[in-house]
């Protein structure tokens, strides 16, 4: 929304004396001339504006910029509005847009060169996952002003964008999100928290020069708006949760940094949340009203745009919009931009078009509100200041930055701090870790095993590791730089084996060295495979193998083949893959690697004790895929001498099943110590574009385990894994005296892992000091099911079309409904709990004391580290209710509202204050439609982990009770459901959406039995009940009200008969011919009335789906 500009009146002597005077203070090598407007905003003399330096000077400033832009239209001849719609959908993929005023031509910022930098720019850190499990706010303003200090020294000065996507406000409760290690934790007050943290330092917000924050050093974006829960059919599939959840979760990290003024912008996800396509998310108002000082800049994901042109069917109309000019109007109305990265999606005509015509009511102030947050965000980079006014001019174009940046001690310092501090300790038993170096000799090594102990496998948005000291170290190559050569032993622990057809004869590889077609061949070791028809099997989990060749160790694949945005793979089956998993180093175990890469994978698939070689079904690919590829995958077949591969994965051909033979290995135990490093690569079915399907391990890496824990006196276990994995088997394992989890932590993983084992110091730290952000269960049964409602709405694949290892539902993103997380989950279903991990020392916590206030609970506690090392703790501080609200057993049974991370050495102890901010604790109510804090008594909880308590006091909170709800309009359900179960939410009308409001959602049973909850709902006085319905299916449907509970008073039945599609008429703004409108298609919703039993009092309302397909939207009470 624009405002009026600041005027300054006077007599024009005034005017001139101030001219005068401002020439003379500004720099002289600026040729400043003042403007003919009664503005106070002085200009360079090619006619760009000079930005006064003052807060409250923003908004005109920037009514100022749009007005240029207005004004360069009119000089054209061209139509108003174009060149700042120019300017607002192509800014990222053009340089700067040239405008011409009264006052001369200057050119705009440049937008091209945004980045994402979500784990550094030249420094490597670790995932975000990894961040947030050091526990560590302040080390996360040090990665952070690390991270905005290089992307600020690869700008010149004045250049224009420099925004970077990092600090993400992703909140995910499935642990099978594929890019679960984007996300700092499950708890969303963390996330709000360390993405505030983090962005201080990105940002420069508190150091010298600017400790409000105004300016930024960099610009930070955060993301994926409002619900991107996993890569399931990433770019038209939905994801779904009730408004509650939205509320209370799924938002409320945005919403956290929002408010404090962190981001400058948001990026929406991909694909729909209940049927509402994000890139143009009528949400993205709630994350700007919680904004007070501030415009964001809010733009969808790369072409996510492309979601309103290509897909969005709701079983009627087969895309969202008819066109982009519906599009563009719908971007504009929800405040964000498009991002197609080559302005090949919407142009400038179709925002003009929809501007002509109004369509859904979109108007200049729309354009200019989706346009205003880039342009606050160029003045608060610096690009409008004057010489001197910008705080962080001395940090920007940086002469060979990166090589400067990697090799500073902050850089190095936070690099490795960040690595060592997200390593947490999950068992150590017996203390045997630290590992003393003088046990392990020549005659008594520690053997190594496990492929993963020596590859580095790194995340998505991993940063280059750059070439230094210590950095790009596999576990292998850590262990090295405490002993030598001949202290340790390395081996893979992989099978070998043969492959032979239902002939008898084995999969050949060709004597070429190069790699050729395969072929089959008769055993050439008497009759028993022989080198070229052995292979070594590297298990990735889910059935997923890397198949090497052990004659010229190259790997068996498809042909690759790059089209852009996707891979494909082709035949003919070979063994010329050249992959480097492993590290190549000084010594042939290997010990350094900047990156390792997967091979092909291959999945065997079993039957009958025989396996199916099946090529290319965990394809994935940046537009997503992985869903469906099995169908498409390849299958190997063996006849006579011959392979072929063909597509043939729904036939059960007997050629296509071969004998898996293992080939002994000779292995000779030298040692007593083990250490075995197992664990799920990153990035295998994984990553942007696919989820993983369980959160088991490969079957071989707990075999390996279980063998190795049977033949050595001591073993370490390092599980290496971006997510949690199932544990249990592991860790009751009484052999396997110690664990250790690391995600990818950075360029440092290796070095500070093999500090870690024994016990060295770089900066002070000698003891693990990690605990876990989520939950890690005993098995994948908690996890929602698969079914017919994870499938894109509109779309035409089925539960046939699915690759069968999917069984685990990935749209849900409700944690109140599935009881996932540790703040609803069943704790005796779970290995690790969230906030757990172990030190090398022991801590007692005493004397704690919780005072209330009116904003927040403080605690105080004396913390005593009674252990002979030094060491970081991390006090938690949790709340749970004690009293019962209308919300019943699905308000959180714990909560998270406090930590921090004392640093002690040996015998020391601390006394720590932590400040609990209320709004922590808050729940969403559904009927005033606001977070509160619910009023009532609370334990207090100053633990360990969720689970472990240390200390524990009961407090009465003040606060608030769930307000009453008296429907006597018509009321949305979705809007005011506290409970539900077994539903999913679908778009209400398109129309509902373009007001940008509430209401957007109808609730729909998925099975017979679901049911939403509405609590404290006003029934004395009423007769009758109004509910407005569909029916999606091909019968008569039914949903009957229930008082209280499921099994409560009846108050009423609706019957509602099959409801056909609507064709409804887009909106428009100015008089256009009723044949001429564009029309849109929709399930129509039914008014049905029924008399209801007399009831008097507030009570919860029970709304229960007796079929399938009836869709509720709206309630209304007489």
């Amino acid at each position: 929304m624009r405002v009026k500009k600041n005027n300054v009146k006077g007599f024009i002597s005034f005017i001139i004396a101030f001219v005068l005077i401002m020439t003379y203070l500004l720099p002289q090598n600026m040729d400043v001339k003042a403007s003919t407007k009664e503005s106070e905003f002085q200009r360079e003399s090619n006619g760009k504006p000079i930005f006064s330096g003052k807060k409250e000077d923003l908004d005109a400033f920037v009514n100022v910029l749009i007005d240029d832009m207005l004004q360069n239209d009119k000089n054209h001849g061209w139509k108003d509005y174009t060149t700042e719609a120019n300017y607002n959908i192509h800014i990222l993929s053009q340089g700067g847009i040239k405008v011409t005023t009264d006052y001369g031509t200057y050119t705009m910022p440049s937008g091209k060169g945004e980045v994402d930098a979500v784990q550094g720019v030249h420094t490597d850190f670790g995932s975000l996952n990894a961040l947030g499990m050091t526990w560590n706010n302040e080390l996360l303003t040090k990665v952070g002003t690390v991270i905005g200090k290089e992307r600020r020294g690869d700008c010149s000065a004045k250049e224009g964008m420099t925004l970077l996507y990092s600090a993400l406000c992703d909140t995910r409760i499935n642990p099978l999100s594929g890019r679960f290690d984007e996300g700092y934790s499950e708890d969303a007050n963390q996330v709000g928290t360390m993405v505030n943290a983090m962005a201080d330092g990105i940002t420069g917000k508190g150091t010298n020069g600017n400790q409000d924050g105004f300016y930024v050093r960099v610009g930070l974006g955060t993301k994926h708006y409002s619900t991107y829960a996993s890569e399931w059919f990433r770019r038209e599939g939905s994801y779904h949760a009730s408004v509650r959840a939205l509320m209370e979760y799924q938002l409320a990290a945005f919403k956290k940094s929002a408010k404090e003024g962190s981001v400058q912008g948001v990026m929406t996800s991909y694909g729909r949340t209940n049927g509402v396509p994000n890139a143009a998310s009528p949400l993205l108002g709630i994350i700007e009203s919680s904004n007070s000082d501030y415009r964001l800049w809010n733009v969808a994901d790369f072409q996510g745009e492309n979601s309103l042109i290509q897909y969005g069917g709701n079983g009627y109309d087969k895309t969202y919009c008819n066109n982009k000019a519906e599009a563009a109007a719908l971007l504009m109305l929800s405040g964000a931009t498009e991002n197609s990265g080559y302005g090949t999606n919407i142009e400038v005509a179709d925002v003009l078009e929809a501007l002509d015509q109004s369509i859904w009511g979109v108007t200049e102030k729309d354009l200019h509100k989706s346009t205003a947050g880039l342009l606050e965000l160029f003045v608060r980079e610096g690009c409008f200041s004057k010489d001197g006014d910008y705080p962080f001019e001395a940090e920007a174009g940086i002469s060979d930055n990166a090589t400067k940046s990697v090799q500073s001690e902050d850089a190095q310092k936070a690099a490795y701090q960040s690595s060592y501090e997200s390593m947490v300790l999950l068992k150590n038993q017996n203390q045997v870790l630290p590992l003393e170096k003088e046990d392990y000799s020549s005659d008594s090594p520690i053997d190594v095993y496990g492929y993963m102990a020596n590859a580095r496998l790194k995340t998505t948005y991993a940063a280059n590791t750059p070439k230094i000291a210590h950095a790009g170290l596999t576990t292998l190559g850590g262990i090295k730089e405490h002993l030598n050569k001949d202290q340790i032993e390395y081996r893979s622990g992989n099978k070998i084996v043969a492959f032979q057809g239902n002939g008898g004869t084995y999969l050949t590889v060709s004597d070429d060295k190069d790699g050729a077609e395969l072929s089959m061949q008769q055993g050439s070791e008497n009759g028993k495979p022989g080198i070229r028809q052995q292979f070594e099997l590297y298990a990735f989990g889910m059935n997923g193998y890397g198949i090497k060749s052990q004659y010229n160790q190259k790997w068996l694949g498809l042909t690759k083949k790059d089209n852009g945005w996707t891979t494909s793979y082709e035949p003919p089956f070979t063994n010329a893959g050249t992959a480097d998993l492993t590290a190549a180093g000084e010594w042939n175990e290997g010990g350094t690697a900047l990156s390792s890469s997967l091979p092909d994978v291959i999945r065997l698939e079993e039957k009958n004790n025989q396996v199916r070689l099946i090529l290319g079904s965990y394809q994935s690919s940046f537009t997503g895929g992985a869903e469906t590829a099995y169908q498409s995958s390849y299958v190997v077949s063996a006849a006579d001498q011959k392979i072929e591969v063909s597509k043939s994965v729904s036939k059960q051909d007997s050629n296509s099943y071969f004998t898996m033979q293992e080939i002994k290995q000779s292995t000779e135990k030298k040692g007593k110590t083990a250490i075995v490093e197992v664990g799920v690569p990153s990035r295998f079915s994984s990553g942007e574009g696919a989820d993983r399907t369980s959160l088991e391990m490969a079957k071989e890496a707990y075999d390996l385990v279980a063998q190795v824990a049977d033949d050595y006196d001591k073993v370490i276990v390092i599980v290496r894994s971006d997510a949690p994995v199932i544990m249990k088997a592991i860790q009751d394992n009484d052999k396997v005296d110690a664990i250790i989890y690391e995600p990818y932590s950075g360029q440092y993983d290796g070095y500070a892992m093999g500090n870690l084992l024994f016990g060295d110091t770089v900066y002070g730290e000698s003891s693990p000091s990690g605990r876990l952000t989520s939950t890690w269960y005993e098995s994948d049964d908690v996890l929602p099911r698969l079914d017919a409602y994870s499938l894109p709405e509109g779309g035409t694949v089925t539960l046939k079309d699915i690759d069968p290892r999917y069984k685990i539902d990935l749209t849900n993103a409700d944690p109140i409904e599935t009881k996932l997380t540790y703040q609803y989950c069943d704790e005796n279903k779970v290995t690790y709990p969230f906030g757990y991990g172990l030190s090398y020392t022991n801590f007692i916590v005493q004397n704690t004391n919780v005072q209330d206030s009116k904003d927040s609970i403080k605690v105080t506690a004396k913390v005593s580290n009674t252990g002979k090392v030094a060491a970081q703790d991390t006090i938690q501080i949790y709340a749970k209710p004690l009293f019962v609200t209308n919300y019943k057993d699905s308000i959180y049974q714990k909560k998270l509202i406090g930590y921090t991370k004392v640093s002690l050495k040996a015998g020391e102890s601390k006394t720590v204050t932590i400040d609990c901010d209320k709004d922590n604790m808050m729940v969403y109510d559904v009927n005033a439609k606001k977070n509160i804090v619910a009023q009532g008594k609370y334990m207090i909880f100053v633990a360990e982990s969720s689970t472990s308590i240390k200390n524990a006091a009961q407090l009465n909170v003040s606060g608030s009770t769930i307000a009453n709800l008296d429907p006597v309009k018509e009321t949305n359900v979705a809007d005011h459901t506290a409970i539900s179960k077994d539903v999913i939410y679908r778009e209400r009308s398109k129309a509902i959406t373009a007001r940008m409001g509430d209401g957007l959602y109808a609730t729909e049973g998925k099975k017979a039995g679901s049911y939403v909850m509405i609590p404290n709902v006003v029934l004395s006085d009423r007769t009758e009940l109004t509910l407005s319905l569909a029916n999606a299916s091909d019968n008569d449907g039914r949903v009957d009200v229930y008082a209280d509970s499921v099994n409560g008073k009846l108050l009423g039945s609706f019957v509602i008969a099959p409801t056909k599609g609507e064709s409804k008429k887009i909106v428009y703004g100015k008089d256009r011919a009723e044949k001429d409108k564009a029309s849109y298609q929709e399930i129509g919703y039914e008014s049905i009335c029924s008399k209801i039993a007399n009831t008097t009092g507030v009570h919860n309302l029970y709304v229960v789906f007796r079929n399938t397909g009836v869709r509720v939207d709206s309630m209304k009470l007489n």
